[in-house]
């Protein structure tokens, strides 16, 4: 991906952490939203669109990665039971006792 960025990208790219490549619209905006190119630590350069209120980039690599540990905990954990929250550290009472 690298090649394909001119002298000046590839200078931006070194100086900024990213850089402008295109505007993306899908079906259903309102707005198109800008799209970078960034350097990831683990992933190296690619393209991602700006997110959230504060615009921050995050690596789509790094995101599919932890859906995917996410999913698979989520998987391991179904079947255990768990203590509603209100009720920490009042496990040995009863609900009647706790309201």
């Amino acid at each position: 991906m690298d090649e394909k960025l001119s002298l000046i990208n590839r200078l931006k790219l070194r100086l900024m952490g990213h850089v402008y490549i295109c505007d993306k619209i899908k079906e259903g905006w309102k707005e198109a939203i800008p799209c970078y190119i960034f350097k990831c630590p683990k992933h190296g350069l690619v393209v991602s669109q700006v997110r959230g209120y504060n615009q921050y980039l995050e690596c789509p690599e790094c995101l599919k990665e932890l859906r995917l540990e996410l999913e698979s905990t989520r998987k391991e954990h179904a079947d255990q039971e768990y203590i509603h929250l209100d009720a920490v550290g009042y496990a040995d009472q009863t609900q009647s006792e706790i309201w």
